[in-house]
């Protein structure tokens, strides 16, 4: 056995003994991961897990759903804390995306990154989700604490995009982004994001123009494993020291804005 695959077996090791439900939950992902790679099998397109925060609610007929909306301080307090660390290997600038609803998971997008204009015709298909939030034993009052993480697994598949698509929007959303990326320590390949995304929606885009002058915006925050292989080339050690690494950096915001890591580690459990 070389040293880094010794390394790694001892990181697990000691996860497992000292924080059991942080290798509990990245176990559960990296099952989700290696079940959503034998469903997308050989189709082209990008493998998305990314976590956000958000209230659990219920609609009318009792389904689940997760209100991913964040006080505009909390999103204030995660910006400064992010802008601040000089660890990054990249920060963008602000930059414009509209979002065209086609309806059946589809939509157009046309961003406008570094002065230059791009436009996708992307479809999302749902594959796995979780909930994991904190229990009675958190006792801090940091406001994003109070939110559940729901961390979904997705296959991005790009179509063919024309221009008569956007005859056939349902609804648009206007976002302003802003993302923070650091690589992997472990795996050189990936590397992880962190994405303030603040929307406004309309029905039309002079809907949501409009809204985008006179209200407040609709505040995210996301955090998304870059480059993810799409085939099974990882070993079940890296993977778990993978989703352990998410875990962890979801917990380096729940931490917010103590200093990071200044007490154990907090108690997740399954929702």
């Amino acid at each position: 056995m070389d040293d880094t695959n010794s390394n790694f077996q001892n990181f697990i090791v000691q996860l497992r003994r000292h924080y059991p439900q942080v290798f509990d939950v990245a176990q559960l992902l990296a099952d989700d991961y290696t079940h959503s790679l034998q469903q997308i099998g050989n189709r082209k397109g990008n493998l998305e897990i990314e976590a956000s925060f958000g209230k659990i609610l219920y609609n009318s007929s009792g389904t689940k759903y997760c209100n991913n909306a964040l006080p505009q301080d909390v999103t204030r307090e995660i910006i400064e804390v992010l802008s601040t660390f000089g660890g990054w290997s990249s920060i963008s600038d602000w930059f414009l995306v509209y979002d065209y609803d086609l309806g059946d998971r589809k939509r157009v997008r046309v961003s406008y990154e570094n002065q230059t204009q791009s436009i996708s015709c992307i479809t999302k298909e749902p594959l796995f989700s979780r909930d994991i939030g904190y229990d009675e034993q958190s006792t801090q009052t940091w406001k994003l604490r109070e939110c559940t993480t729901r961390i979904n697994t997705k296959f991005e598949v790009q179509n063919t995009y024309t221009e008569d698509k956007l005859l056939e929007f349902k609804n648009v959303r206007i976002s302003m982004r802003k993302y923070f990326v650091v690589p992997s320590n472990n795996i050189p390949t990936i590397s992880w994001s962190l994405e303030i995304i603040q929307s406004w929606y309309g029905k039309t885009l002079a809907d949501a123009e409009l809204k985008m002058l006179k209200d407040p915006p609709e505040c995210r925050f996301e955090c998304e494993i870059v480059n993810l292989p799409t085939t099974d080339q990882l070993t079940r050690i890296q993977k778990i020291l993978l989703f352990s690494s998410f875990i962890l950096k979801i917990q380096d915001l729940f931490d917010i804005p103590n200093t990071i890591h200044s007490s154990p580690l907090p108690f997740f459990k399954l929702l």
